[in-house]
């Protein structure tokens, strides 16, 4: 087995390489890439469909060298009401225009010891397309009432605030020179509620 790609030197597994040796091996550039067509959920309670989400058409390319570059988008994400079949507005949230993505990003790290270095550790370019919601408020009721009770979406939303504090407190101690710094750009157009 070999670990490296097109453009690194391949290290042959179980081979008597000190890790010394590692370090001086020069730094080469990767690049890898992911997609997907459509990826859905559908929430159920008691054998009842309650919502389908759905990804369409998502693709992200990371880039490293000496830094690294994260960019991709989201063709579109799209929430449906599943509990009745006559609903005037099934679809209650998606894209106005189909034929845009939903949301196209970049995310890039700098080297704070560079000479080219712009102030900022991390930039961040978000724009996201003209989007419909259609807030019924007793569809939202339910969706908060499945997620309290549903013991895997409890956990999941549990551990998700709790690992966004703790960022935020490692974040809070590196802000000399630039360091944990965020440059964000974001774009959003034209929402419909």
């Amino acid at each position: 087995m070999r670990i490296a790609n097109k453009t690194s030197e391949a290290i042959e597994e179980g081979s008597n390489v000190d890790s010394d040796d590692l370090v001086s091996i020069p730094l080469k550039k990767s690049r890898i890439s992911a997609s997907f067509e459509l990826l859905s959920a559908t929430l159920m309670r008691d054998g009842v469909p309650l919502t389908r989400l759905a990804m369409t058409a998502a693709s992200c390319q990371y880039d490293s060298y000496l830094t690294g570059k994260l960019g991709g988008k989201l063709g579109d994400f799209v929430v449906e009401d599943l509990r009745r079949d006559d609903c005037h507005f099934g679809e209650k949230l998606g894209l106005r225009d189909k034929t845009r993505s939903v949301i196209e990003f970049e995310f890039q790290t700098y080297d704070t010891s560079a000479t080219d270095f712009p102030g900022y550790e991390y930039f961040l370019w978000l724009e996201m397309s003209s989007t419909r919601l259609v807030y019924v408020k007793d569809f939202i009721e339910d969706l908060r009432i499945y997620m309290s009770e549903e013991p895997l979406m409890s956990g999941i939303m549990g551990k998700t605030a709790s690992a966004v504090a703790e960022s935020a407190k490692k974040a809070a101690g590196h802000h000399r020179r630039g360091r944990g710094l965020t440059k964000v750009e974001l774009k959003l157009v034209n929402p419909q509620v």
